[in-house]
């Protein structure tokens, strides 16, 4: 798989374009190594927008490692806030990833920042 990818980014396909979230599905599927290559090849680490909103959101749907490569490796920005002002912590509790409620929560996110609904984690846990 890495050597398609290397193919396609070499082929000079924008890792960035609006639209293109290359890095954000490679995260979400807890492929470090893609996601390397991707960041090596130019891919923004605290790109907005997509379904999943950002790559610091898509690393919590596989929990606390890929968080931690994120976060310690990439320097990816974890107090980022989506277009409704949730947080990495607020979408971690929505899908009840544990560790990555931890994992945040032990960087210092705020566990009362609330969003644009007036939600906090909690109320995302509590679906």
């Amino acid at each position: 798989m890495e050597q398609i990818v290397v193919i396609l980014v070499d082929k000079r396909h924008d890792l960035n374009e609006h639209g293109d979230f290359a890095l954000q599905n490679a995260l979400a599927g807890g492929y470090t190594d893609i996601a390397n290559l991707l960041i090596s090849k130019g891919a923004a680490v605290n790109a907005r927008g997509g379904p999943l909103g950002s790559p610091i959101n898509a690393a919590t749907v596989k929990g606390a490692e890929i968080l931690r490569f994120l976060v310690e490796t990439h320097n990816a920005d974890c107090t980022w806030t989506d277009h409704e002002g949730r947080t990495a912590l607020h979408v971690a509790a929505c899908r009840g990833s544990l560790e990555s409620v931890k994992y945040l929560l032990d960087l210092g996110l705020d566990v009362n920042h609330k969003d644009t609904k007036g939600w906090s984690a909690i109320h995302h846990a509590a679906m």
